[in-house]
């Protein structure tokens, strides 16, 4: 004996699934919100310390040639 006589219900196909539409996407009611204030405000600030930064690497080697010149002089 075998599950299908005893549960002939099962043999049966499951229903087909309605079709459906798809609405197409509608946009955001609210912008989206990017500030670029704050983006270009960070950018500036590493500009501002890259600048630092290179000009203090520029004074430490003008400042070690001024040195290495009196030295010279000196002997």
């Amino acid at each position: 004996m075998s599950f299908a006589t005893i549960n002939p219900s099962h043999e049966e196909a499951p229903p087909a699934m309605p079709p459906t539409t798809l609405a197409p996407m509608e946009p955001p009611t609210k912008p989206s919100y990017k500030s670029y204030r704050k983006k270009y405000l960070k950018m500036r600030q590493r500009c501002k310390e890259k600048t630092r930064e290179s000009n203090g690497t520029f004074e430490d080697g003008q400042r070690a040639t001024r040195i290495t010149d009196r030295l010279q002089e000196q002997n």
